[in-house]
């Protein structure tokens, strides 16, 4: 499912931008579980969940849509093609623990916000990305005219 674009065409608005905007979408998304989970730190029998993304974004690469990737580092994903990041969909799933606490609840408090403050410092960058490329775009208007 594709999102409907503000404005036709990619002359303005490219798949990259769409394709940040999709994954702060799932990092807001992150954050809720995150913060449900720390919320039920006390709950018994609570057990932490987490959002799966990254690994559906790298099964996502097609060869039919998208916006080509591009490897730089031998550490991004090895595979050729274009992803079709507007359609993928998150998972939701529990967060396996080896030591669960007496009352069976599995949420670890220092690990939690370990994840939050990583989520929302990704978050932050992706927006500040995003911040330039809109400023680049107004740039390109302004003189444009």
């Amino acid at each position: 499912m594709r999102r409907n674009r503000p404005m036709p065409g990619p002359e303005l608005f490219n798949d990259t931008m769409f394709a940040y905007q999709r994954v702060m979408d799932f990092r807001t998304q992150r954050h809720n579980v995150v913060s449900s989970n720390l919320s039920n730190a006390e709950t018994p029998g609570y057990e932490a969940k987490d959002v799966q993304f990254e690994n559906i974004l790298k099964e996502a690469i097609t060869t039919e849509k998208g916006f080509p990737l591009v490897r730089t580092n031998s550490k991004h994903i090895d595979q050729g093609g274009q992803i079709e990041i507007l359609s993928t969909r998150p998972q939701i799933v529990k967060v396996k623990s080896p030591i669960a606490s007496f009352d069976g609840n599995t949420v670890s408090v220092e690990k939690e916000m370990a994840k939050m403050s990583e989520n929302s410092m990704l978050y932050q960058a992706e927006t500040e990305v995003l911040a330039r490329l809109f400023k680049g775009i107004k740039v390109a208007v302004m003189e444009g005219r």
